[in-house]
C-alpha cells in the first residue's frame, strides 16, 4: 500500500519534488480507505457473499538514506523518469534525508476487503484491525 509519513517527511519531499511539479504533495489513505468503501458496497450488492469486511494494518518501516534511494526509482512516476530527471530527484531527495540524520521511518497503512461466499466460514483478520 502507500506509505504516510510524518509531516516533516512530507514537506521535505514537497520540497524536493511536489512543490517543485507546481502541486502540493497527496496524502491518499482518505482516497484509498473511500475506494475501499465502495469495493465493499459492490461486493454487497451482488449478494453472493456474506457482509464484507475491511481490514487496516497500520505499519512501520525504518530507512537509511541509501536504502530509500535504492527504492525511490522503482515506484510511481519515477520508473518514467529520463536518468538526468531521476538524478536531480534523488540528489534532492538524498540531501532532505541528510537533514533528518540520515534516516527516518515512513508509516504505512495496508488496507483490504474482504467477503466470504455466502454459506461458507469466514476466517479472522490476523492482527490489525476492522475498518467496518
Amino acid at each position: 500500500m502507500h506509505g504516510v509519513g510524518d509531516d516533516r517527511c512530507h514537506e521535505l519531499v514537497d520540497d524536493c519534488g511536489g512543490r517543485r511539479a507546481g502541486r502540493p504533495t497527496r496524502r491518499p489513505l482518505d482516497l484509498y480507505l473511500a475506494a475501499y468503501a465502495t469495493f465493499a458496497d459492490k461486493i454487497r450488492e451482488t449478494e453472493q457473499f456474506n457482509d464484507p469486511e475491511q481490514w487496516r494494518f497500520d505499519w512501520e518501516q525504518s530507512y537509511t538514506r541509501d536504502q530509500w534511494l535504492d527504492l525511490l526509482p522503482t515506484t510511481g512516476g519515477l520508473t518514467q523518469l529520463r536518468p538526468d530527471q531521476l538524478a536531480e530527484i534523488l540528489d534532492a531527495v538524498g540531501s532532505a534525508i541528510d537533514s533528518l540524520g540520515g534516516r527516518f521511518t515512513m508509516k504505512y497503512t495496508t488496507l483490504a476487503a474482504t467477503a466470504v461466499r455466502a454459506g461458507a466460514e469466514a476466517p479472522s483478520a490476523p492482527g490489525g484491525s476492522r475498518t467496518s
